[in-house]
């Protein structure tokens, strides 16, 4: 299975596409580039091993890992804990990636956020089917 992702980001947020084998199968939203620092910054773009993994705050989920890039589960890599899971808002995020259904404003906030975030999430793991996959981020 060939899964990419292509983002661009914003003073405020990056956004995306995910593909899976050429379709898109939704969308993404994530923290701003800011030169891959911990917590306030998206991950460089390269090729990652997309693995199982079971969070405490989210449940069964998938992490991102790369050692080379410095993001790993957890250990001695300048970014861990890269997951996937639902959000609907950057703000909700500490460098990790929240699939979406589409993008909007919430009722009552200001701020550009993704919608139907549990629709997309459940999506995206119905195709991952607790599997290990690799994934590749491509960033403009």
């Amino acid at each position: 299975m060939d899964i990419t992702l292509e983002t661009m980001s914003f003073n405020n947020c990056t956004v995306g596409k995910l593909y899976v084998d050429g379709v898109v199968l939704c969308y993404t939203i994530e923290k701003p580039w800011e030169n891959n620092a911990p917590m306030i910054s998206c991950i460089p773009a390269g090729v990652y091993e997309l693995n199982p993994c079971s969070s405490p705050k989210f449940g069964e989920t998938y992490c991102l890992e790369n050692p080379s890039l410095s993001v790993s589960h957890c250990g001695a890599t300048r970014r861990t804990h890269i997951l996937i899971h639902k959000a609907n808002m950057e703000s909700q995020l500490l460098g990790c990636i929240a699939p979406v259904s589409s993008f909007g404003v919430l009722d009552g906030k200001t701020e550009w956020c993704g919608l139907s975030s549990a629709v997309a999430y459940n999506k995206l793991m119905n195709v991952l089917d607790g599997k290990q996959h690799s994934i590749t981020i491509i960033r403009s």
